[in-house]
């Protein structure tokens, strides 16, 4: 956790700034003439201009247990504050290509850091999303880049669509991004995408194959939780995915499932993947021959208010479960959600038994 500090301008700098105010004003105008050119020329190519958007993050943590912070002393209470997200992005047409990139300099994306004097990780930004899109023909498209490989709906939610605070258990263990192709497609209410990526062996030349299909039912459900979800009618998304990673001397693979639905102000989704790590080599997503599952049902008791619930099984070593209880509230028509929860984990290791409460706020601005 850091506290980030921003200084004052001494007072000599306007003396400087005033002097430049002109050879300043005249910088920018020229840029934003750029800039349109730019914008214009993309149009003229039958695309459109970009569009770009942010998500900021924060989570306040408090428990008196170790196993809710990873940055903590061993002993000491948990009560801070953590930048889950601040992501950047940006995407466009030109034509049938599309393109998007994305960065976040948030701690809810894996990654090798720097530390600090005191130890604190130092901020870096982690590139998510670098890909183009082709569209050779209707319903089908090749993704070429850097992107999320397809696996579970918890893995590819964007943060201020998650309905608790932090992704299961699976949906963290899959929420990552590698290099590669992609084709995909869809056909009524069926939606198919087959990935190859460069997996745990980097650019050897063994690879990282992945597959997802989804089926919707009535008007299908995506989004996790139940809020603005009225329809009397089963609406649902059913999907199954495979996964194996090569890392030149076996393979790790990865078989899953999961549904969401929605009935009136009713929600459920569930979730389970089958493992089997061969141990020579990284595991996939830190799981190692294991079953885990979750369920959570949630029930939007306003247009403004919505209660959540989670219980996931590790299927771990230890028998550890996890269960969280949630309220969320974002205000009609607002890009703002506040949330609030109540986790508390179950294990026979004494050092994985505990409970935190967490109260967060996410700002999610799309374009």
């Amino acid at each position: 956790m850091k506290t980030m500090l921003y200084g004052a301008l001494a007072l000599g700098c306007f003396t400087s700034l005033a002097t430049a105010n002109n050879e300043a004003k005249s910088t920018w105008l020229g840029l934003d003439e750029e800039l349109h050119a730019l914008s214009s020329n993309v149009t003229t190519q039958g695309g459109g201009g970009p569009t770009f958007g942010a998500t900021i993050k924060t989570v306040y943590t408090h428990s008196e247990d170790d196993v809710f912070g990873a940055d903590s002393v061993a002993g000491d209470d948990i009560s801070g504050f953590e930048l889950y997200n601040a992501r950047l992005w940006a995407d466009g047409t030109a034509g049938n290509f599309g393109w998007r990139l994305s960065f976040d300099f948030g701690d809810e994306v894996e990654r090798e850091a720097a530390v600090d004097t005191n130890g604190d990780p130092v901020r870096t930004s982690e590139l998510l999303d670098a890909y183009v899109t082709w569209d050779p023909a209707d319903n089908f498209r090749v993704t070429w880049g850097h992107f999320c490989f397809p696996t579970l709906f918890s893995s590819a939610e964007s943060p201020e669509n998650l309905l608790f605070i932090n992704r299961s258990v699976l949906g963290q263990a899959f929420y990552d991004w590698d290099l590669g192709v992609m084709v995909s497609g869809d056909y009524d209410q069926l939606r198919w995408n087959l990935a190859i990526q460069n997996g745990s062996d980097g650019t050897a030349e063994e690879y990282r194959m992945s597959g997802r299909v989804e089926f919707d039912f009535g008007n299908g459900r995506q989004a996790a939780g139940s809020t603005n979800a009225r329809s009397q009618e089963f609406d649902a998304t059913v999907g199954v995915f495979g996964l194996t990673d090569d890392n030149g001397t076996d393979d790790n693979t990865a078989f899953g499932a999961d549904i969401r639905f929605t009935v009136g102000s009713f929600g459920v989704g569930a979730e389970i993947v089958s493992v089997d790590d061969n141990a020579t080599g990284p595991a996939i997503g830190g799981l190692l021959d294991q079953s885990p599952w979750s369920i959570y049902g949630s029930y939007a008791i306003t247009e403004e208010w919505e209660a959540a619930v989670r219980y996931e099984d590790v299927d771990d070593a230890d028998d550890t479960t996890l269960l969280t209880v949630g309220v969320n509230f974002r205000q009609y028509n607002s890009p703002a959600v506040w949330q609030f929860n109540f986790l508390k984990s179950d294990s026979d290791n004494a050092a994985l038994d505990g409970d935190a409460l967490q109260l967060g706020l996410v700002l999610g601005l799309n374009g």
